[in-house]
């Protein structure tokens, strides 16, 4: 192997190096934004924009610690008097899960849609950036609802942040675990995405930065 060769090498592994410590620079920073940020997670009957939700959770985050959570039940009826729909797959996937998270979806009661989205503006508040599970779903869900009740979206584009996507980047630590009959029930969700998010937060950044 000539000198040329090494040298070239090196530089690549240097370009390599330097791609590295900014990414992580780059992520780094994204969480040092969820300072304080909110997570949400809905339950739905259906997968895209314009399908019925049946709730909707949130859990605050507020100088690294999680200091509230919330959850809010739709009338199913009232989203399908609003021109929601039901899709069949995901209906399958429900009678899949265990028999709480069926029931609690089949149960009849609940707000109005936009009852509950003006519930949800009013108590996420100010906040830097707002993190959901999947930028594909809660997201286009949750904006495609809003625009269907004129109520204004109560946050900007700019502030949306994909968990899923941060969770494929920077794994939490596998001890963050819930039992069986948390899954599937928003605020429990949320909480303990959040729970994760954190972890993340500390693996990216030293105790000290966080506690600034």
């Amino acid at each position: 192997m000539t000198k040329n060769t090494l040298h070239y090498m090196s530089k690549q592994e240097s370009i390599l190096i330097r791609r590295k410590i900014d990414q992580h620079q780059a992520l780094k920073g994204m969480v040092l934004q969820a300072r304080n940020c909110v997570m949400l997670d809905i339950e739905t009957l259906g997968t895209e924009p314009g399908c019925m939700i049946r709730s909707i959770g949130a859990a605050r985050i507020k100088d690294w610690r999680i200091t509230e959570t919330k959850e809010w039940t739709v009338d199913l009826d009232d989203c399908a008097k609003l021109g929601l729909r039901i899709e069949p797959g995901t209906v399958r996937w429900w009678m899949r899960q265990n028999q709480e998270a069926r029931e609690k979806m089949a149960l009849p009661g609940g707000s109005s849609l936009r009852g509950v989205l003006l519930a949800v503006t009013a108590w996420v508040g100010d906040f830097d950036t707002i993190w959901s599970q999947g930028a594909s779903f809660d997201f286009p869900i949750l904006k495609h609802c809003y625009s269907v009740v004129g109520v204004a979206l109560p946050w900007k584009f700019w502030q949306e942040r994909c968990f899923r996507t941060l969770k494929q980047l920077v794994p939490p630590s596998p001890t963050i675990t819930r039992g069986d009959s948390d899954s599937h029930k928003a605020e429990r969700d949320a909480f303990f995405q959040s729970l994760q998010l954190l972890n993340i937060m500390q693996k990216l950044s030293p105790r000290e930065e966080l506690e600034e």
